[in-house]
């Protein structure tokens, strides 16, 4: 199949429909056919590289009626000399038309977005408007334009972005505007202003704002107290427009075989919308099904419960609260005591068991040691906790209440579990209760050594969720707080001293470290999305925004009105060709 337009002759007529356009000072003719070059090219068509073009001339030449057929016709002939193998029509079928797509010119759907955002910036709505830019972009690649003054538009983004708890966004908003044209004052200003850090307590409070709103969204749409209301059959037809189906007998099955609450969930639930935004209105109503026909159910979930209203109320630091903790006390144990087969093992596999209610159970012993009637359940439900997990914590509970051999048992405590530094450090609050201060700070002082052999050896607590840095911070500052508490001879600050420096080394270690996986994993998302799509996008047309001086850094607000509309048309075999060639469309393209 022959060439039928020749391409040196249609890079020269593009070139010209640009000199004439005052389209050149941003692209050039032979960029232009890289657009439209289907094998070597980025493959726009046509319609795209009219909307691209379009974007870049004053609109006092665009509303000419022949610059629009200039540039369609220059694209088509540029299109053809380039794509020849395309295949061959049927000319005998006298219905065959090309069709030209109706769209304004320049594409503006975006342009109300930019509008509403610039609008919400105004008027303080930093998160909002940021939210808004989210649209803009997304709009900008679904019809796909530019504007000869981009670099503003990646300005006022980067500011919304940045002051609405999206720095990174801001970040890449700002740099592009720079790339785009480095002699846009207002952006250079702006990124020196950043660097010296001038900005940093508007940024910060944009980030904590956007946190804040997170947060309180998310308790909003877990909270299963908006379902909690609403009969069973209200619940199962909503469950059912997510595509879940609801039985009763099931859910009360599969809850007498589980350990679990959130096994059960997930299994007869969650799994079924699995990453669908619907998950946690699922995840609510669940909630409140469970609650209503599995409450009483002793599963791993129960005692975490239980633990954390006991914290909260010994947070209110009232001794004389034990018969409110008793209540929930007794709803852990009768969990705890149930004889269901793993739910013991399950919750001791949950972060709450390492990080608070462990913890929370041992404050209550301490607490409450001087109650002789609940001594001996302290006791016996420690000891049952330790014979089921071989957890050494339960081992201090009679060593704290002075249970039988002291000495023997913490001896044996020491023998079989080396790296366990925990004994130590409840014991300086037993020794501190006793006003024993000498004996207290030689517990701070074993409990930091254990520590510090952990480390160096790289052996750790089979029971600790933490880390070597996090138990590191624990026992330097137990003993920092007591030598800032208590004036005693034999003070080791040389200890406190050298530990703190290697504590901080480490947390700024892995302050970097975590902040890497963090970028890492931002980034990822950030790619995703229209603003990084669009840029690439951008970068890959070859587009030049740069201008020849400094411009104003005047914020300028687009007008989404007054866009010229190109019509749909359909061109008819013996029309004439829309390339501008003069000769009839079945004759000319058609016979591509």
């Amino acid at each position: 199949m022959s060439r039928y337009f020749d391409r040196d002759q249609a890079v020269k007529r593009m070139q010209k429909v640009l000199d004439n356009t005052g389209a050149s000072g941003f692209i050039g003719a032979e960029k232009v056919a890289e657009w439209v070059d289907i094998d070597n090219g980025l493959g726009l068509g046509i319609d795209d590289s009219m909307k691209l073009l379009s974007g870049l001339i004053h609109m006092d030449v665009l509303e000419k009626d022949e610059t629009i057929d200039e540039i369609v016709s220059a694209l088509m002939e540029l299109y053809n000399s380039i794509n020849t193998l395309t295949p061959q029509p049927d000319l005998k079928k006298e219905s065959m038309m090309i069709q030209i797509s109706e769209f304004k010119i320049p594409p503006d759907d975006w342009t109300i977005h930019y509008s509403r955002a610039m609008g919400l910036m105004k008027k303080s709505k930093f998160q909002e408007s940021s939210d808004e830019f989210d649209k803009v972009f997304e709009m900008l690649l679904e019809e796909p334009t530019t504007r000869g003054d981009l670099y503003r538009i990646f300005y006022n983004a980067s500011i919304a972005h940045y002051l609405g708890g999206r720095p990174h966004l801001g970040e890449m908003c700002l740099s592009f505007s720079l790339n785009l044209n480095p002699n846009y004052p207002i952006a250079r200003k702006k990124i020196e202003s950043i660097e010296k850090g001038e900005e940093d307590d508007l940024i910060k409070l944009g980030v904590l704002k956007r946190t804040f709103t997170g947060l309180e969204e998310d308790r909003k749409r877990l909270d299963p107290k908006q379902y909690s209301g609403r009969p069973d059959r209200d619940l199962i037809r909503e469950l059912e427009g997510y595509g879940v189906t609801f039985s009763r007998e099931e859910l009360v099955k599969a809850s007498r075989e589980s350990e679990s609450r959130d096994d059960v969930i997930n299994s007869l639930f969650i799994d079924t919308v699995a990453d669908s935004p619907d998950a946690d209105s699922v995840w609510a109503i669940a909630q409140v099904l469970w609650d209503r026909h599995c409450s009483g159910e002793p599963v791993a979930e129960a005692i975490i419960d239980s633990c954390a209203e006991i914290e909260e109320i010994l947070e209110e630091d009232d001794r004389t609260s034990f018969k409110r903790i008793d209540k929930y006390l007794k709803d852990a144990e009768k969990v705890i005591y149930s004889g269901k087969k793993g739910v013991i093992e399950r919750w001791s596999k949950y972060q709450e068991y390492f990080s608070s209610d462990r913890h929370t159970l041992m404050d209550v012993f301490m607490l409450y040691s001087s109650r002789k009637n609940d001594r001996g359940r302290f006791l016996k439900l420690s000891d049952h906790l330790y014979r089921t997990l071989d957890d050494p914590f339960w081992r201090i509970t009679p060593i704290i209440l002075e249970e039988g051999d002291i000495e023997g048992q913490i001896y044996e405590v020491r023998r079989e579990y080396p790296e366990f530094y925990l004994l130590p450090a409840y014991m300086h609050l037993h020794y501190l209760e006793k006003k024993d201060l000498t004996r207290a700070h030689e517990a701070i002082l074993e409990a930091v050594e254990i520590v510090e052999r952990n480390r160096r050896s790289r052996k750790r607590y089979k029971w600790n969720s933490g880390s070597h840095l996090t138990d590191m911070d624990h026992v330097y500052s137990i003993l920092e707080e007591f030598y800032d508490s208590f004036d005693i001879e034999g003070k080791r600050e040389d200890i406190l001293e050298k530990g703190r420096k290697v504590t901080e080394r480490l947390k700024k270690k892995n302050e970097q470290e975590v902040d890497e996986k963090l970028n890492e994993i931002m980034m990822e998302n950030v790619k995703k999305s229209p603003l990084y799509r669009y840029m690439e996008f951008i970068e890959e047309l070859g587009i030049d925004f740069k201008t020849e001086e400094d411009v104003e850094t005047t914020i300028v607000n687009i007008d989404p009105l007054g866009r010229k509309i190109r019509k749909k048309k359909k061109i008819g075999r013996n029309d004439p060709c829309p390339c501008g060639s003069g000769k009839k469309y079945k004759k000319c393209c058609l016979k591509i």
